[in-house]
């Protein structure tokens, strides 16, 4: 089964596309844009999804159960840049749904926040 553990420090600085800013989770070395990371490698699939927000980093040990949030099902990933021609306003939309539930509803709340999310791809 292949398996994805993105971690780091949920943002909205996320570079795509030309200077349009998105979700994003800064590891340190990177910054991981949510949407474009799920649409480039899991879109359509059947996934398993387990993952904790925190104020920091803790252990995979540390994570009590009952912190852990679980979503399984098929994923629906997109991200596309948007231009308003009367205002000239440039900005990103991004879903991630599986299996109907909004990932960005959750994360989105907590900023500045440590994520680690482990993902695993269901085999056909």
């Amino acid at each position: 089964m292949l398996q994805y553990h993105l971690t780091g420090i949920i943002n909205f600085d996320g570079e795509y596309d030309e200077g349009c800013s998105s979700t994003a989770i800064r590891d340190g070395r990177d910054n991981i844009v949510l949407a474009e990371f799920f649409e480039n490698n899991l879109d359509e699939k059947e996934v398993y999804v387990r993952y904790y927000i925190t104020d920091e980093y803790l252990p995979t040990e540390k994570i009590e159960e009952n912190f852990i949030k679980k979503i399984s099902g098929t994923v629906d990933a997109t991200i596309y840049p948007v231009y308003s021609d009367i205002t000239g306003y440039l900005w990103t939309e991004e879903k991630i749904k599986i299996n109907g539930h909004d990932l960005f509803e959750e994360i989105n709340n907590y900023e500045g926040k440590y994520l680690d999310m482990v993902i695993e791809v269901k085999d056909k």
